[in-house]
């Protein structure tokens, strides 16, 4: 049986000769022990030195094996960095090349201080390129500017990527459509209503409609999920605090409500929602453990504490393309179109007829009905099916750029299936995660180390567990190193505080709270208006100051009459 090359893999363009050698070099020592083959002959074959393969053979070493105890970071680490890049490039926000330094620096600094190594701290001006030569799944590339984004939007081959991306963690994860959500952020003008035909005099321009000249603005952050259910809202006012005249009108008690300076979200408000989303979907039935959160890159969305927290729980998230959410998002697609339509008509209706403008007390009426009429199950069900999320499709947008009816296939990973010999075991061990996790993958060494007796396989066994235990140690030593960062940059800042009479100081509070609080002001209002009108009444009131009244219900002051 003659020998065959085993076919040539598509591989980086920075990838050195040697590693095509050491594939050659592999794929003549198996098989050497398959068909017992000559060194001679396999050197002919294969085109590697008769000497190198005999030395292989006994046991020799590559060079990049041999200069291991050279390195000042462990292969374990490396592949701990490399997943980190392989993971936030998959979010859709690859780190920068001082980033992914400062990384290795702080994993290098906490093995010299274990090892008490001094001289394993530093890390040399070339190591970032030397990482990358090494790891040839990895590349350094210029990020896309937004100019060109703007023209990329509609680019095959960014939106072919982003499908690839979202494929390969429905099928890493097993997502089921509850497990998938697309948040955005909603501006809305409250005195602007919606803009409509409306009959006029013929002959003339477009008639001028008259609104309510408020101009103030308001954030409203919507989370959709593909099993066809709304979270409950999250609004953003204008303001440093929470005001009773707000919430006159609000009803839903898991509904969250926050202020900011300018009515926009933030950076804190951003990592708040989060916590709203994982409290929300946390008990969801039916779905599994892992959550994937579809969203834009809004610089909320891309902070330490925000992408740490996701991590901590089982949070996965996907970045859309650089202006692409008009092709891509299923909110923008097909929810809110019709929540700014039935809005605007509310909001129009009422100021037609009452001829006054619309307050942040007013808003949550007119807010909550739109949302009653357009997150219907059919329009999230056609929202997610327009963008090719669920069912996946991406030939939904593609068609729309090209015209095209055939299918654009996306190219899918194959999972192999095999029994459960000791070397298929063996390559099941993977980097453990969870402690579940380190529990499946040291059964799966002991039902290995059961089914064989044959000594290099029970090392091979320890030896890869040991490496996935030893990547899955540097995984956390980076996350710690993330979140010591966040704890420097963040540490100790506290929300603002106002001394105007409001129903709560906190800067984030769910529509249960505020209703309980409305409540408890209103009782402590009315308490005091009963002690005051006892006091009228025995005659211990002192008299107001000139030009102010006694603040007394007037139905208080009838009953003392009365009496």
């Amino acid at each position: 049986m003659a020998p065959t090359r085993p076919p040539p893999n598509v591989k980086s363009k920075k990838e050195k000769q040697s590693t095509a050698k050491e594939d050659d070099i592999a794929a003549a020592l198996a098989h050497r022990e398959q068909e017992g083959t000559s060194f001679r002959t396999l050197a002919l074959l294969f085109n590697v030195p008769c000497s190198t393969l005999a030395d292989r053979a006994r046991g020799g070493l590559s060079r990049k094996e041999s200069h291991v105890h050279q390195q000042r970071l462990t292969p374990a680490m490396e592949k701990a960095l490399q997943d980190w890049c392989k993971q936030l490039d998959d979010w859709g926000f690859p780190p920068r090349m001082d980033l992914l330094l400062a990384m290795a620096k702080a994993l290098a600094q906490q093995r010299a201080d274990e090892e008490e190594d001094p001289t394993l701290a530093g890390l040399g001006k070339r190591w970032v390129g030397n990482f990358l030569k090494c790891h040839p799944e990895l590349a350094a590339k210029y990020g896309t500017q937004l100019d060109r984004q703007r023209a990329y939007a509609s680019h095959l081959p960014t939106l072919r990527d982003y499908f690839r991306k979202l494929e390969r963690l429905v099928r890493k994860y097993n997502l089921k459509p509850e497990d998938i959500f697309n948040m955005d952020e909603k501006g809305f003008i409250i005195g602007r209503s919606s803009r409509a035909k409306v009959v006029c005099r013929a002959g003339r321009r477009p008639p001028r409609v008259t609104q309510d000249g408020t101009r103030e603005m308001l954030t409203v952050v919507e989370c959709c999920c593909a099993a066809q259910y709304m979270l409950p809202s999250f609004v953003i006012f204008k303001g440093t605090a929470q005001y009773m005249g707000w919430h006159s009108e609000t009803s839903d008690p898991d509904a969250m409500f926050a202020c900011s300076p300018n009515g926009w979200t933030d950076d804190e408000l951003g990592l708040e929602w989060l916590y709203h989303f994982d409290r929300c979907t946390k008990d969801r039935k039916g779905g599994s453990d892992t959550r994937l959160l579809i969203l834009d890159g809004h610089r909320s969305h891309l902070t330490l504490k925000f992408i740490q927290y996701s991590i901590d729980n089982n949070i996965q998230l996907l970045c859309f393309p650089a202006h692409s959410t008009h092709l891509l998002q299923p909110l923008d697609v097909g929810l809110f179109a019709p929540l700014q339509k039935y809005y605007g008509k509310a909001a129009d209706d009422y100021i037609r007829n009452t001829r006054t403008g619309i307050l942040k007390g007013t808003f949550w009426r007119f807010y909550s009905a739109a949302c009653r009429q357009a997150y219907t199950k059919k329009n999230i069900a056609s929202a997610f099916r327009a963008t090719g999320i669920c069912p996946f499709n991406p030939d939904a947008v593609t068609r729309l750029i090209t015209g095209d009816t055939n299918p654009v296939t996306v190219p899918t990973s194959t999972v192999a299936t095999s029994s459960q010999p000791a070397v298929d075991i063996l390559s099941q061990l993977k980097t453990p995660h969870k402690s579940r996790d380190v529990r499946q993958q040291t059964q799966l060494a002991i039902e290995a180390l059961r089914q064989t007796g044959d000594v290099n396989v029970a090392i091979a066994v320890v030896e890869r567990y040991g490496h996935t235990t030893q990547t899955a140690l540097a995984t956390a030593e980076i996350r710690g190193i993330e979140l010591a960062d966040v704890r420097r940059q963040y540490g100790g800042k506290k929300a603002a505080v106002t001394n105007r009479r409001v129903i709560s100081k906190a800067r984030v509070i769910n529509g249960a709270d505020l209703i309980r609080k409305m409540d408890e002001r209103q009782e402590v209002d009315r308490l005091k208006e009963e002690k005051e009108l006892r006091k009228l009444a025995l005659g211990k009131l002192r008299a107001p100051s000139r030009g102010k009244k006694p603040k007394v219900c007037s139905k208080y002051l009838l009953l003392i009459l009365v009496i």
